[in-house]
């Protein structure tokens, strides 16, 4: 355990969030929580592990919150994120989940989880395109990190998805975001080491998308969708909505692997990627069998 400084950068210089231990390569990334029994376990696991917490948004989905819930999430001291469509067009919990999660009244905005981990996290419901004040916000961002011989892996992550198994009862990508953000990933040479992290279908999901590493960690808790359809899993090697629980990363000088902790605490799955794959090399998916 050593000392990992949260920064958040606003554009104009790096401020200093606080100070808090954890393992430095470990993040734990989680949305579409919720306030119901399952919600409940997964964030009591979440406060155990003494990681940090990216929240891919959804979280409340209400203004009222227990006293209950926010000592659950007190307990998790170390928390940012982005808001999503409940958060900010339908107005549960936005104030709440902006404070909690750290991000500016924007939406979008960056972070260095010391020692190797950068993030930035975007808003699809405001102003971004091409040229917007946000596009160029992340062009900035993207340099900078692509600058900094620490940084191992950037993390873009955003509510809605990139890419996306087929889900009854959820959501399609945004393609508009896809088109826009992931070519200028591509240009600045940052594909192979970027991973893609989503939430707003309640499932969890993993692969190596269109040459993409890709994480849809929607399992908070609030439940309700299936994968399943014509499209079925569109390039991911492992999806499921039958399991609740957060997607658990580990992040190397070269490979990342991400697990899906179940709300019982176990582990259910498990993907990797490595930074010299070739192509649409899948990733190893180990499903632990029951006893």
């Amino acid at each position: 355990m050593i000392n990992s400084l949260l920064f958040l950068i606003v554009g104009i210089g790096i401020v200093p969030l606080f100070l808090h231990s954890v393992a430095a390569t470990q993040l734990d990334i989680l949305g579409d929580i919720g306030t119901n029994s399952v919600a409940k376990r997964n964030l009591a696991i979440l406060a155990k592990q003494n990681e940090c917490l990216l929240g891919v948004g959804d979280y409340s989905y209400t203004n009222s919150i227990s006293s209950s819930m926010q000592k659950l999430y007190n307990e998790i001291e170390c928390k940012v994120g982005v808001p999503g469509n409940h958060e900010l067009e339908k107005n549960e919990g936005k104030a709440w989940a902006q404070k909690n999660f750290n991000y500016l009244a924007n939406g979008y905005g960056s972070w260095i989880l010391k020692p190797n981990i950068g993030v930035i996290g975007l808003n699809p419901y405001t102003d971004s395109a091409k040229g917007s004040t946000q596009y160029n916000f992340v062009s900035k961002q993207l340099d900078l990190f692509k600058a900094n011989p620490t940084i191992d892996w950037i993390i873009i992550t955003m509510h809605p998805n990139f890419f996306t198994p087929t889900v009854e009862g959820g959501h399609g990508p945004v393609k508009a975001m896809r088109d826009t953000y992931l070519p200028l990933i591509e240009d600045k040479d940052l594909k192979e080491r970027t991973i893609l992290a989503t939430g707003h279908n309640h499932i969890t999901a993993f692969g190596k998308v269109q040459g993409w590493n890709v994480v849809v960690c929607g399992g908070g808790g609030k439940g309700g969708d299936s994968v399943g359809g014509t499209g079925k899993n569109s390039g991911f090697e492992f999806a499921t909505s039958d399991q609740f629980g957060h997607c658990d990363m580990n992040l190397g000088r070269n490979i990342a692997t991400v697990q899906l902790i179940g709300d019982d605490g176990t582990v259910k799955a498990l993907s990797t990627f490595n930074k010299n794959n070739e192509g649409d090399e899948a990733p190893i998916i180990i499903v632990p069998q029951a006893n």
